[in-house]
């Protein structure tokens, strides 16, 4: 799980150890983790496309807004 996390993380951009992104993130690796996805490449896809679907994510080219 934490190599899908860091994966995730970098994937978004995210540079600050404390955002609200970092939980968000860390919430959703736990649940695809719950639903069964072990591989971290796969869990890091998986994680990025429903992120990408929550309206608190905004991407653009790869970072947040």
């Amino acid at each position: 799980m934490g190599e899908a996390y860091s994966k995730t993380y970098d994937a978004i951009g995210l540079t600050k150890v404390v955002d609200p992104m970092t939980t968000l993130v860390a919430e959703k690796i736990i649940e695809l983790a719950e639903r069964g996805l072990r591989d971290p490449a796969a869990m890091c896809r998986a994680a990025m496309i429903e992120l990408e679907s929550n309206s608190r994510l905004r991407p653009s080219n790869g970072t947040r807004s």
